[in-house]
């Protein structure tokens, strides 16, 4: 016959109630001397083991398992000594770190559970995830349950609760709670037949008192921090009631941000809805109405805020006044938002869809003329004036500043989409780019703003006409700024293609390289410009001296720039394929040597650095 097979967790567990029911009999074994017979005992837990085996027990099982070769003690004590003994105790470690950490809201065997996975290494400390572990996939978990109410395998105590703690302490020499109060946890531990020596199996052994446990010392530190904090208050009761006020306030925090995301949703809906479903758009609108009537805390932070004011009432009407304001804020975001979405449709289908795009542009001018805040919030603000006059005044002004700005916003998007169109496709499809060059002549001569502005700042100058002339000036600047950005991003988009095609299609790196020459050749500013700033020169020849150099500076400004990107893209080249390909990297090499050749700026840029009479010296 072989070795046995191994032990199942079903066999463990008979081992376990034959050694349980040995135990309970040891009255019955005489003590000799010092030690006992060891030989009877497990003769014993044999005969009871036996009888607990199945009829069709497998070969190498039970009572059929032989000795391996060395081992002179029974195979049953062996197993159960070495595997059963031991591991038992070691799992009553890991339920001892289970219930020092005190879970709550787990039962009894949602802690084993926690305790088993951490015995099987799947963690290192309580957590909940293993609430629902399998407590079997441990091989003598059932043994355990067989030996957990002996006096030698007794699981730990669990930590009492706070209030209990000094009564502990002060009697930690009471008798531990019976087995019929607690099946599972009890405190007493003391020897039996499988903690003594192999010569005396019976012997009993000495027992020793415990101090408190891990779990008690735990809470009477937390304890003694909790009475330590509570001394910096003057009294528990106005510290319970701080917190309370906390509460209150956060509660009130929660249900306003509620509140917020509510009215958005519902202002969204009620602009989705209210052309194509009346009917539903009007369920938003109320929705949104139902909103704004409870945009005041409750009464709670009222009173615990009301105490930094003279009187009740006082502190009422500055919330009512708050409530005021945060409706005019939300309806004008709502305005703001609605009036975005317009200027986007009437943009995108006004040459397309001539009806649909007048139907934005209504709605456009539906929103500008309700700019204007309503009359509760101009009432409270107006006692910062003079006069209800003065302030209705300043309200018109900058209700018609907004309505120009939202029209200046327009206008250089819409230059902006003109220019992007016109180059992309002026060589392509002439027709489509003279369209777009158009667009760009007919926004850039409405820039000028309208005629209620034009005096609202005309005030701030001596005489009309100068106001005009500086409009027109500034007009011109913003004219010959357009006109530069575009010929900016035109010459960084030629340098890349002819950066990108010199090598490989001679014939169009030619066309780029045309193109970075025609931009270049119109970089002087027009003739209006010219006048308007030769003002600050002393002659209109030193001017257009200095304008002629500055144009070269950004000329080679631009050179620098382009072989600076040049170079630092042949050493990315040089670097990656210096050592899988050295003909391509000698090809980057040749590269940066050949811009590193060019670095010098050009004659024009030389004669005109700080007075350096010739390009030697520079």
């Amino acid at each position: 016959m072989g070795q046995g097979k191994r032990w199942s967790s079903e066999e463990s567990a008979h081992l376990a109630e034959a050694w349980i029911h040995a135990s309970e009999g040891v009255g019955e074994v005489k003590v000799k001397g010092a030690s006992q017979d060891g030989n009877e005992f497990w003769g014993k837990v044999l005969e009871e083991f036996g009888r607990k085996a199945p009829a069709n027990a497998a070969p190498g099982t039970y009572l059929k398992r032989e000795n391996k070769g060395g081992e002179t003690r029974p195979p049953i004590e062996n197993h159960f000594r070495d595997k059963i003994q031991r591991d038992c105790k070691k799992f009553n470690s890991s339920l001892r770190k289970v219930l020092c950490s005190n879970p709550t809201g787990c039962s009894e065997q949602e802690r084993i559970n926690m305790a088993v996975a951490i015995h099987l290494g799947k963690s290192d400390s309580m957590s909940y995830r293993h609430k629902g572990f399998e407590p079997n996939d441990w091989l003598f978990y059932q043994a355990w349950l067989v030996l957990k109410s002996h006096r030698a395998f007794l699981p730990p105590t669990p930590p009492p609760p706070d209030e209990d703690i000094e009564e502990i302490e002060d009697d930690e020499d009471s008798d531990p709670p019976s087995d019929t109060a607690q099946a599972l946890f009890t405190t007493p531990k003391v020897a039996t037949a499988s903690d003594t020596s192999d010569d005396s199996d019976m012997q009993p052994s000495k027992q020793r008192s415990r101090g408190p446990g891990y779990g008690v010392k735990k809470r009477k530190a937390l304890k003694k921090q909790e009475e330590y904090r509570a001394k910096k208050y003057k009294t528990q009761q106005e510290f319970l009631e701080i917190q309370r006020q906390r509460r209150d306030n956060f509660r009130v925090y929660v249900d306003n941000k509620s509140r917020h995301d509510a009215f958005k949703m519902a202002v969204m809906g009620y602009n989705a809805f209210k052309d194509h479903d009346p009917e539903q758009g009007e369920y938003y609108k109320q929705q949104m109405e139902r909103i704004l009537g409870n945009a005041v805390p409750d009464d709670t932070v009222i009173e615990y805020r009301a105490k930094r004011h003279k009187t009740q009432q006082e502190f009422l009407e500055i919330q009512r006044q708050r409530s005021d304001n945060f409706r005019v804020y939300v309806d004008n975001k709502s305005r703001h938002d609605a009036f975005k979405m317009a200027v986007m449709g009437y943009n995108a289908l006004k040459d397309h869809d001539p009806e649909q795009g007048e139907y934005y542009k209504q709605q456009m001018e539906h929103i500008l003329g309700n700019a204007v805040p309503d009359d509760t919030v101009i009432e409270y603000r107006a006692k910062k004036h003079k006069t209800q006059q003065e302030f209705l005044e300043i309200q018109r002004q900058r209700s018609d500043n907004f309505r120009v700005y939202v029209d200046n916003k327009t206008r250089h998007d819409a230059f902006k989409m003109a220019v992007m169109g016109y180059n992309a496709l002026k060589d392509h499809d002439p027709e489509q780019g003279e369209y777009y060059k158009q667009q760009m002549e007919r926004i850039l001569g409405n820039a000028v703003p309208d005629d209620t502005v034009i005096e609202y700042r005309a005030k701030k100058h001596k005489t009309q006409q100068e106001f005009l002339e500086i409009q027109r000036q500034c007009n011109d600047n913003f004219r010959v700024y357009v006109d530069n950005k575009s010929r900016h991003d035109a010459f960084k988009m030629a340098v890349m293609g002819y950066n990108a095609l010199k090598d490989h299609d001679p014939e169009q790196g030619e066309y780029y390289k045309q193109q970075m020459e025609r931009i270049l050749g119109n970089a002087v500013p027009d003739d209006t410009v010219i006048e308007y700033r030769a003002k600050k020169h002393k002659t209109q020849q030193e001017f257009l001296e200095i304008q002629r150099q500055c144009s070269d500076n950004f000329r080679v400004y631009v050179d620098n720039k382009s072989r600076h990107d040049a170079f630092k893209m042949a050493v990315m080249g040089y670097n990656a394929l210096k050592d899988h390909d050295p003909e391509q990297a000698e090809y980057y090499k040749q590269q940066m040597e050949r811009i590193l050749g060019n670095a010098v700026p050009d004659d024009t840029v030389i004669p005109n650095l700080n007075g350096i009479d010739n390009a030697s010296q520079w």
